[in-house]
């Protein structure tokens, strides 16, 4: 075998081609705190890394720290007694949705294969959920102001919608549909609401500002919410959460085969994996319990101070726009009379990670704490880019994609 420098030092190469994500020009895929906040997520990742959450009898330290998160979470998005599961990220919390849409739909209206009406901004786990469980997904244009229309989508769901989806805040824009009339839609047409808050379950909750703003379980006519812990709870990745207002209706998430399906005996998961590690689930818990409440708020305070002085500085630039009115920490610009992506090229060539859309071409970022500190460098750089891209009129063939 060899010897552990040795890996060490080759990983290293190999990873030498990553961005810096803690100098926090990186603008998304990362979620970072703190130097120690990060430790404490590390330590207990290794240390329960090959635990297995899919025996609580082998391992009920994993079973306990998944309540524990649980139930830290119903608190925070609006029910204390909400059932649910830890899954492995947003993506995979949003196909159990889908999953306990679609089955519940199956016995209770006899619908094998219908929709899903979601407006455009919402995450492309659904259509993945939708095409993996043969299902329609029914995507409808959004307002003026980068959120979902409730009276298209009105028009969208026929007989066979199976669930209406919403965001908290939405990945494109960072803006938060109307939850409450969309329950009340989802009443009317008696259809689950689900709400995509895997960007901002756990933020939105410690921004007074919000304090009025319903969004999560409490809202008449949500059925389900998804609230990602490798994003503002800091986890390592990947570990994320999937409620259930009621048991009823979240017992047709998990899957079972009866005793006499296989030799092994009888087989039932609540998630889409059946191993699943404990070393992510362990990494949140430690987070949750080394912040508590007090801990988040005053992250989420730093985050909003970043968020608000990045957004107003980039509305002081002319030719910049800032997209509808986020209110939390993700947001997008584009720019007015000249290209966005050309703007991009600029930014990256100073040493940016730049996140690009396609509809509207736009610039999107996700504010973590650090960006505080650079704000200053990030407002300089991007008004040097305009000021390149404007002197000399140039155009992008970079394509949008997240990637």
């Amino acid at each position: 075998m060899r010897p552990l420098d040795e890996v060490v030092n080759k990983w290293r190469r190999i990873a030498s081609g990553d961005v810096d994500w803690r100098n926090g020009r990186t603008t998304r895929y990362i979620y970072f705190a703190d130097d120690e906040l990060e430790e404490i997520a590390r330590q207990a990742y290794g240390e329960f890394m090959s635990h297995n959450a899919l025996s609580a009898t082998a391992f009920p330290s994993v079973a306990e720290f998944e309540a524990q998160l649980l139930r830290f979470a119903g608190r925070l998005l609006g029910n204390a007694e909400a059932v649910g599961s830890v899954s492995s990220g947003g993506t995979e919390s949003i196909i159990l949705a889908v999953k306990t849409a679609r089955d519940w739909a199956r016995k209770t209206r006899a619908i094998e294969n219908g929709s899903i009406v979601l407006p455009y901004s919402a995450h492309p786990a659904f259509d993945k959920a939708a095409h993996l469980l043969g299902l329609r997904a029914e995507r409808v244009p959004l307002t003026a102001g980068f959120r979902a229309d409730v009276a298209s989508m009105t028009d969208a769901v026929k007989d066979d919608c199976i669930l209406v989806v919403g965001s908290a805040m939405c990945w494109p824009f960072g803006t938060i549909d109307p939850i409450v009339e969309l329950g009340r839609l989802a009443l009317d047409a008696d259809v689950p609401l689900h709400v995509d808050a895997c960007a901002g379950g756990f933020l939105l909750p410690f921004v007074d500002e919000l304090s009025e703003c319903r969004w999560g379980l409490e809202v008449p006519g949500v059925a389900s919410i998804s609230a990602d812990l490798h994003k503002y709870g800091y986890a390592g990745k990947g570990v994320s959460t999937i409620l259930y207002n009621d048991v009823e209706y979240a017992s047709f998430q998990p899957f079972s085969l009866p005793s006499s399906g296989w030799p092994g005996g009888a087989y039932r998961t609540p998630t889409l994996a059946g191993t699943r590690p404990g070393g992510p689930i362990a990494s949140a818990w430690a987070v949750v319990e080394a912040l508590e409440h007090d801990g988040f708020r005053a992250l989420a305070a730093k985050t909003m101070a970043a968020s608000r002085a990045w957004q107003r500085g980039i509305g002081e630039i002319g030719g910049l726009e800032i997209l509808g009115q986020p209110p939390g920490s993700i947001f997008a610009y584009r720019a007015t009379g000249l290209d966005t992506m050309a703007v991009g090229d600029e930014l990256q060539a100073r040493g940016w990670q730049v996140g690009r859309q396609q509809a509207p071409r736009s610039i999107q970022i996700a504010v973590n704490p650090p960006h505080l500190a650079v704000t200053d460098d990030y407002l300089r750089d991007l008004a040097e880019s305009v000021a390149a891209v404007r002197s000399s009129g140039a155009v992008s063939s970079t394509s949008a994609t997240y990637a």
